[in-house]
């Protein structure tokens, strides 16, 4: 699936560019925009990768069982061993 170009709507012809600058290369590191240019037009710009979360059910109820166990693990420490 190819993003259309931001300036001419043009499909299949965004290419990722490299970083030019400091902010550039921030952006890049942090895996959620990235830095594409048309073919098309020459458009230069950033664009927000699509990012899928798949949650399921069993994902779910791990990450809140951990977070419980996780709070009780540190009121049980800071009421034992803090004055």
């Amino acid at each position: 699936m190819y993003k259309p170009c931001p300036n001419c709507n043009s499909v299949g012809s965004l290419r990722r560019s490299r970083a030019k600058n400091l902010f550039e290369s921030i952006l890049n590191f942090t895996k959620i925009f990235h830095i594409y240019r048309c073919m098309s037009c020459g458009w230069r710009g950033i664009v927000k990768r699509n990012l899928r979360i798949k949650l399921s059910f069993v994902g779910l109820l791990k990450s809140v069982i951990l977070l419980f166990l996780v709070y009780y693990l540190v009121t049980y420490i800071l009421k034992n061993y803090t004055n």
